[in-house]
């Protein structure tokens, strides 16, 4: 049997990478339309997102009615790792992968040493890049192109992402923020050298514009009734400007890695018979990984779900997990819910395997800009101007509940938060920086740290510690 097969061999899957020039082009907006465009069409449509994004894969779930995944070789233990995700995204009839900023925008971070690449990589594509998503995939691109600021040099620009590396295929273009007839008239001729197809001209309208804050875009959970309304008038505005059919007809079945390993109990879920995970979700956390929920379920988790502002969770839970979101804008509220706190700290100095992950290591500590929080770990949280970002290869110091010491993983930061008092546990090493922050002992992890369950049991197949 092949080692590659087309993924509907497995389902009847046809995908397109929608991909763009530059960082706020519109690829949020523009995919979230055309899945709810396709949706309305009475398709199946899959979402997912290049990258470690949280935010945007919730606007996936708004258009699409169900979960959206994250693709991203780097977090989630290198190419083969895009092949689990793709199996766990179950049963669709068009995969729409919205890119991360441009199209060759990825990370020179080595990852870790126990990475084993299937082939030898175009060396003009950098690890989780849009691009190497679509070419391990074997994904069409459609490349977005704000056109705002330009009109006859747009030839120029999407002639040298068709050139630059011969080992994608870019399959059409939609051009963004059309201002005029005549701009569309002058673009239209510019492109006619080109020879790749217009799919799309999306004029100007400010019904297509997304809020966003200092993390990124407005959840949309936190205004529900706004949102869908904006989502219909986008996908209303994406159908009359985008000929529907023929990007459809762009679309190919993604190539499925077969991947060889054995099956890994997760470290998490040790010495527990029936393990009860209870995830902290709500306004304020809602930054966690679709697929994470899934890999805990297939080691035998039951999944339970709390909103920190309002209840606590179950007594009967094995587990306790935390994942990232915004706190701070809800701790006065959390520090009402002193059940919760203190349940949260009983769990945890009784033995219990507590997982923290960026938002919920601030929810740990003793205060979140001055405001008390839970009070289980001794750093103070407070919000700032400059942003911690991108990728780490994080190695723990201790064993603890995710990894044993020595144990090397990929992990991502995002935050605006720093903290005083912090422990080092977990030493890391970014791009062109390197650090230590975080609790790696016993029963608990709590750190700034991102992880993907994905890597960990690879990385524990692997023996890389």
């Amino acid at each position: 049997m092949p080692d590659d097969l087309p993924f509907d061999d497995l389902t009847s899957s046809r995908g397109l990478v929608v991909a763009a020039t530059s960082s706020r082009s519109g690829k949020t907006t523009v995919s979230a339309a055309l899945m709810k465009a396709y949706l309305d069409r009475g398709m199946s449509v899959q979402g997912a997102k290049v990258g470690p994004d949280y935010i945007d894969p919730q606007f996936h779930r708004l258009a699409t009615k169900r979960a959206s995944y994250n693709l991203d070789p780097f977090l989630t233990g290198g190419e083969e790792g895009l092949s689990r995700t793709l199996r766990h995204m179950g049963p669709h009839d068009l995969l729409l992968v919205e890119g991360v900023m441009g199209l060759f925008d990825g990370t020179y971070l080595e990852p870790p040493s126990w990475y084993l690449e299937r082939r030898e990589r175009d060396s003009k594509i950098p690890f989780s890049s849009t691009a190497q998503v679509a070419e391990v995939l074997g994904l069409p691109i459609v490349l977005l192109v704000d056109v705002s600021s330009v009109a006859s040099s747009v030839a120029a620009v999407v002639a040298g992402f068709l050139e630059y590396s011969k080992s994608l295929n870019i399959a059409g273009v939609i051009l963004n923020k059309v201002g005029s007839v005549n701009h569309e008239a002058i673009l239209d001729r510019s492109l006619s050298r080109c020879s790749v197809p217009i799919v799309g001209k999306i004029p100007k309208l400010p019904e297509l514009h997304t809020p966003s804050r200092h993390l990124g875009l407005i959840q949309p959970h936190e205004e529900k009734e706004r949102m869908a309304i904006w989502l219909n008038e986008a996908a209303l505005a994406i159908s009359n400007s985008v000929d529907l059919d023929l990007l459809l007809a762009l679309a190919e079945p993604p190539i499925v890695h077969r991947v060889k390993h054995r099956v890994s109990r997760l470290r998490f879920l040790d010495n527990t018979e029936t393990p009860i995970v209870s995830v902290a979700k709500g306004s304020a956390f809602s930054f966690i990984y679709e697929e994470n929920l899934d890999i805990l379920k297939e080691n035998g988790a039951k999944i339970r779900y709390f909103d920190p502002l309002t209840d606590t969770f179950d007594t009967d839970t094995t587990h306790l997990y935390i994942g990232g979101g915004y706190p701070e804008l809800e701790i006065e509220e959390i520090a009402k819910n002193t059940v919760l706190t203190r349940d949260i700290r009983s769990f945890a100095l009784g033995g219990g395997s507590l997982w923290a992950e960026c938002g919920g290591h601030m929810l740990l500590g003793r205060a979140i800009d001055g405001v008390e929080a839970v009070s289980l770990l001794p750093h103070r949280s407070y919000m700032t101007k400059k942003l911690s970002l991108g990728y780490r290869v994080v190695t723990a110091t201790r064993d603890n509940p995710l990894t044993h010491k020595g144990m090397v993983l990929p992990a991502h930061e995002y935050h605006y938060s720093l903290t005083q008092d912090d422990s080092s546990d977990l030493r890391y090493v970014g791009y062109g920086k390197s650090g230590a922050n975080g609790v790696a002992r016993d029963n608990i992890i709590s750190s700034y740290m991102h992880f993907h369950l994905g890597a960990i049991q690879a990385a524990s197949l692997k023996d890389s510690y």
